[in-house]
């Protein structure tokens, strides 16, 4: 979608992933394909798990609702 808005994406950085459990399936090959890329996996802990399975490094990230630090403060 951002390539089609005609964003150019960076080629290197931090890369968020949160999925429900029912939208995971494919998760592993996806962050597979962003690591080898080059790009650092965030996720939250129900869609690390599901990552780290694949063996790709992953750091876990809150939720808003689960304190300190979350998304919001990764992003700041």
């Amino acid at each position: 979608s951002q390539l089609a808005a005609g964003v150019v994406l960076p080629l290197e950085g931090n890369v968020f992933l949160s999925l429900a459990s029912r939208q995971r399936g494919g998760v592993e090959e996806m962050a597979k394909s962003l690591h080898q890329l080059g790009y650092k996996i965030l996720a939250t802990a129900g869609t690390a798990t599901e990552i780290e399975r694949c063996g790709v490094p992953v750091e876990r990230v809150k939720k808003l609702a689960e304190g300190h630090p979350n998304l919001i403060d990764y992003l700041k």
